[in-house]
């Protein structure tokens, strides 16, 4: 049979035949002279064909396209389309549209294990994303503040105060760590005149550390312990009690 003679369905299987044979591309022309043949009908199995294609798409990164066959199926057809648009989705990080579909699917399928997991843990991501909008825009207000020469010293005690309380947040502590408070501390501790704002910054650099061991290594590469030890050389009663509180 020639080619101008094949039917969708014997399109769609030969598609499928590509597919496994990890011949994405192959697969893809396939599956869209299989769409080609069925454009005008309202048959079921374009939903069918629509869903491998994105599949197919899927295994070559074109997420878009995913996207929009998914949407294609979803007017004919629902569960499967949801499910790989939700993948489509997480790949692109539009986390929270991929737990919109999958708790669409939950709706339907309550006792789906496999979803229920799959949407706990984009629930979770969704919740550390919205966390760190809030807090990335307030750790680096602290920043700019505390180590502005042109701010009053009760302004900069208070940066380094709030600076702290976010040094013992999780989400906190990793954006001070990304947006390279470690350095910046070091640095202004050794010009530094406010003993208060020397304090909060040594207690800030012992946080970082707290039960977090791949944080630990990096303060301590970018620290060091003679830096600790030099802090701890002083007259200053607060100093040494903050630098004790670091080395433990």
């Amino acid at each position: 049979m020639t080619e101008s003679n094949m039917s969708a369905q014997e399109w769609y299987r030969k598609g499928c035949e590509e597919y496994q044979k990890d011949n994405w591309s192959v697969a893809l022309s396939h599956y869209t002279n299989a769409l080609k043949l069925e454009e005008e009908t309202k048959c079921k199995c374009k939903g069918m064909y629509y869903t491998n294609r994105a599949l197919t798409y899927f295994k070559l990164s074109d997420y878009e396209k995913v996207i929009e066959d998914c949407n294609s199926v979803l007017k004919i057809c629902c569960m499967g389309a949801l499910y790989t648009r939700s993948k489509a989705l997480e790949a692109l990080e539009r986390f929270e549209e991929a737990c919109w579909d999958v708790e669409t699917i939950i709706s339907s399928d309550p006792n789906n294990k496999v979803f229920q997991r799959l949407g706990r843990r984009l629930l979770k991501i969704v919740q550390e994303h919205k966390e760190n909008s809030h807090t990335s825009p307030k750790v680096s207000e602290m920043l700019d503040l505390a180590f502005d020469v042109n701010a009053s010293e009760k302004e900069r005690e208070i940066a380094m105060n709030n600076l702290l309380v976010l040094a013992r947040d999780e989400t906190g502590a990793e954006e001070i760590v990304k947006k390279e408070g470690v350095s910046k501390i070091v640095q202004l501790v050794k010009v530094e005149k406010n003993e208060g704002v020397i304090c909060s910054a040594i207690r800030i650099v012992g946080e970082l550390c707290e039960n977090n061991f791949s944080r630990t290594k990096f303060v301590m590469k970018h620290v060091g312990l003679s830096w600790c030890l030099e802090l701890m050389n002083s007259t200053s009663i607060e100093r040494v009690n903050a630098s004790q509180y670091c080395l433990q």
